[in-house]
């Protein structure tokens, strides 16, 4: 399991809620010879307030998403230690709202 945290904010650099889709990707990047290749492909809905409320972590603040890993996830004693995890939120307007973060595999 991947636990991922997505925190927006507003102007004034404050937490806040938003409506629209998330779509998380996991690229291996221990082979760069070979490109990024995805791994893992989440797409998750904030449209409703159910599935708003579902994620949301009053605590944190931020949008919480356990994303199921395969059974043949990397190990990293096979030489995959290297991973990305790129995020886009898209907003109902057409605008979108995109991070990525590198993770080890440990």
């Amino acid at each position: 399991m991947l636990e991922a945290r997505i925190e927006l904010t507003d102007q004034f650099g404050d937490p806040c809620k938003g409506a629209g889709t998330v779509t998380l990707q996991l690229f291996d990047e221990s082979t760069p010879f070979l490109g990024r290749r995805p791994i893992g492909h989440w797409s998750l809905s904030l449209m409703t307030p159910e599935e708003n409320r579902d994620h949301w972590d009053r605590t944190t603040r931020t949008y919480l998403f356990k994303l199921p890993l395969t059974a043949d996830f990397p190990r990293p004693d096979t030489g995959h230690e290297r991973f990305t995890l790129a995020a886009v939120f898209a907003l109902p307007n057409g605008h979108a709202l995109s991070d990525e973060l590198e993770l080890a595999n440990k």
